[in-house]
């Protein structure tokens, strides 16, 4: 650990263990142009990239059917799915225990950003973090946000 002086993390999937609040809210998007998805494994798909990107490759969604799911999954997600979440054991720990050996932590995400400060500020782990970034909250309905979003983002 202590021949770097940068940690970036991500967040869904490496700080926090959010697959039931996402694939809820995923459920209730697609639920509301009727794909009515049950398969775990495949809803699992969306922890991570872009919902549009995961809507139109999985289910090749029109672009109308898209901005649907995706405000109806934030519907969901921004009032109950966003904290059915929790942070990966450990992390408590290992974070102030980096930042007090000189390190200096950082958090990329694709989902947008005041999602990934709420949940980083709810864990308490804000204060260990000198940049928190995410995607702007319109990518995904603007049709801006990409697979290869990540490596803009950080």
């Amino acid at each position: 650990m202590n021949h770097y002086k940068y940690f970036l993390f991500d967040l869904d999937g490496t700080i926090s263990e959010s697959a039931p609040g996402i694939i809820k809210a995923v459920q209730y998007g697609l639920d509301a142009v009727g794909i009515h998805e049950t398969d775990k494994e495949r809803l699992s798909t969306f922890i991570g990239p872009p919902l549009n990107v995961q809507m139109k490759k999985l289910y090749h969604m029109s672009d109308k059917d898209i901005v649907t799911a995706v405000t109806k999954f934030r519907e969901l997600y921004e009032t109950k799915g966003i904290f059915d979440c929790r942070p990966y054991p450990g992390l408590d720990m290992l974070l102030p225990s980096a930042v007090e050996s000189g390190h200096i932590l950082a958090v990329a995400s694709s989902k947008p950003e005041p999602f990934v400060k709420e949940i980083i500020g709810h864990f308490g782990f804000a204060p260990f973090f000198s940049v928190i970034c995410g995607s702007d909250i319109g990518d995904e309905l603007k049709k801006r946000a990409v697979i290869s979003q990540k490596a803009r983002i950080i």
